[in-house]
């Protein structure tokens, strides 16, 4: 749109029977020969031909396969100045409350002014929606700045990206949301589980903290990659020699909430992971300020019916402590017979490797299991070792040792020695005069993931 007088002027204007009464050069309205005014400038020989917009997209115009491209600059009296893309949501108006009309001049992206020609462009997945219609145009402007009319438009319905790969692979591994000490050394860790790269290009955060990874940035199959509150903090206690994408927004509206919130991840707007942590039990309490991040454990029991959450991020007991921002801690049983009891202290070598025991030390492992009261209620504590992420843990209660149940709950975790924590359940089982309760711990192997 261009400034101009909408009263007044003495253009020579229409007078046709098919115009609005207002735009009429009759003086009837006041406003006497704007018609011809903006005819004189629509006009304008002078003005850089009008371009045409191509289409290069991907078929089906997923979100993430975009591309645009702009025939060459033309002009009779002047040379190339500028140009500008834009792509704009089209739709009917539908009636309704504070409901905005949907004119195409509201562009849901543009580039701007562009100063060098750009032959073809790419919007980002995050200019489009799934399953709604847009409408891509271009113009040019010349070196006096004068701007051509934008093109005839290029009307799509866009699709979702193809999101498997990244629902799949791309892991939200550890969590650091409460730092012991100051906020600004806060991190998320993510981890390329799948076989082939991931372009994270039109990778966002967009809940729990915001973020946008840089064009070209692709996660390597194995490969880990930060994103941290304040990168010179995070570096000063971790080291400058880790895997950092960036920093998200150092204000204290960006940061992980202390009490648990709602994290989202998506590729341009599509949803790829949408879950909420906590910091009370069953989820792990110490990475609340007592110097712990939460590390997802990758095993093949872990997984999540939830479509937004396939990997189970949103399950309080496939977290645990850790913290190794940019690299792996997870350690697996090595022997060949989990059943060897090299020490003959009672316990199986897969069972010291799942409490943090050694095999080779007979006085290294039956204080590990204990039981007792707290409260009044029956408890029924053991020592786990935190990296051991084939182990999946069940406490069970029975009152006849025949008869066994898992009807016992997480009472609480706290952190033990050298890589350990002190786990203790209690009985949901209701305890009576008449009768004893007994509890076991049984330890299974899982197949743990890349």
């Amino acid at each position: 749109m261009k400034m101009f007088a909408f009263a007044g002027g003495s253009w020579t204007g229409g007078d046709s029977g098919t115009m609005a009464p207002n735009s009429r050069d009759s003086g009837t309205s006041g406003r006497q020969g704007r018609d011809a005014y903006l005819d004189e400038l629509c006009a304008d020989s002078a003005i850089p031909e009008t371009p045409v917009i191509t289409d290069l997209s991907e078929p089906g115009y997923p979100a993430n396969g975009l591309r645009f491209a702009s025939s060459p600059f033309s002009d009779n009296s002047g040379s190339f100045g500028a140009m500008e893309y834009r792509v704009a949501h089209h739709a009917p108006y539908t009636r309704g409350d504070n409901t905005p009309f949907p004119f195409e001049w509201s562009a849901t992206w543009e580039t701007g002014e562009l100063s060098a020609f750009t032959p073809d462009i790419r919007p980002p997945a995050s200019a489009v929606r799934g399953g709604q219609t847009y409408r891509a145009r271009v113009r040019h402007m010349d070196n006096s700045g004068r701007w051509s009319h934008w093109s005839d438009p290029l009307e799509f319905q866009a699709s979702n990206p193809p999101a498997s790969a990244y629902q799949e692979n791309l892991v939200i591994s550890e969590i650091m949301y409460n730092p012991s000490g100051p906020d600004d050394t806060e991190y998320l860790e993510l981890h390329n589980i799948g076989p082939d790269p991931l372009d994270l290009t039109d990778v966002r955060f967009t809940k729990g903290i915001d973020y946008d990874f840089e064009t070209g940035t692709v996660l390597a199959s194995g490969a880990y990659l930060l994103v941290v509150r304040n990168r010179s903090a995070f570096e000063e206690r971790y080291g400058s020699d880790l895997p950092v994408a960036g920093e998200y927004l150092n204000e204290e509206e960006s940061r992980l909430e202390n009490d648990g919130e709602r994290i989202k991840i998506t590729l341009g707007t599509f949803p790829i992971h949408n879950f909420v942590y906590d910091d009370n039990v069953p989820w792990p309490e110490e990475a609340d300020a007592g110097g712990f991040a939460m590390e997802l454990m990758r095993t093949s029991d872990n997984s999540s019916s939830a479509p937004l959450d396939p990997l189970g991020h949103g399950i309080a007991t496939n977290w645990r402590l850790g913290g190794s921002p940019g690299s792996a801690s997870s350690q697996t049983f090595e022997g060949s017979d989990p059943l060897d009891d090299s020490d003959q202290d009672g316990l199986p070598a897969f069972l010291e490797h799942a409490l943090g025991s050694d095999n080779l030390n007979p006085l290294s492992g039956p204080e590990l299991i204990s039981a007792g009261r707290q409260n009044g209620a029956l408890t029924f504590s053991f020592q786990r070792k935190l990296s051991a992420d084939d182990v999946r843990f069940t406490v069970e209660v029975s009152r006849d040792l025949i008869l066994w149940t898992n009807e016992t709950t997480l009472v609480s975790e706290t952190a033990g020695n050298e890589g350990t924590s002190i786990v203790t359940y209690t009985p949901t089982l209701e305890e009576d005069n008449d009768s004893r309760l007994f509890m076991r711990l049984r330890a299974t192997l899982v197949d743990p993931l890349p």
